[in-house]
């Protein structure tokens, strides 16, 4: 397994939903410096912190695993503009 690509999937899916390092650390009461250090190196995430990380993602398990060994499956949603709101 290629921790490498699993912490790239974290941040991909962070960045999807446009969620800042702090706003993601909070909903999972961590530190955001805890989650930018498991984003490079998820080796030390336990089981139970990485099953909280796919539930406020609402995604499966093997839904993460596709998406850390196939980025095209998602999209990163581009931040709105002020041209966009007109």
């Amino acid at each position: 397994m290629d921790l490498k690509r699993i912490g790239e999937a974290m941040k991909l899916l962070r960045n999807s939903k446009n969620w800042s390092l702090e706003k993601e650390s909070q909903m999972l009461n961590i530190h955001r410096n805890t989650l930018a250090i498991y984003e490079e190196n998820p080796e030390n995430m336990s089981m139970g912190l990485f099953n909280e990380f796919l539930l406020i993602h609402n995604v499966s398990r093997e839904y993460f695993f596709k998406i850390a060994y196939d980025n095209s499956l998602i999209k990163v949603q581009k931040p709105m503009t002020i041209d966009d709101k007109k």
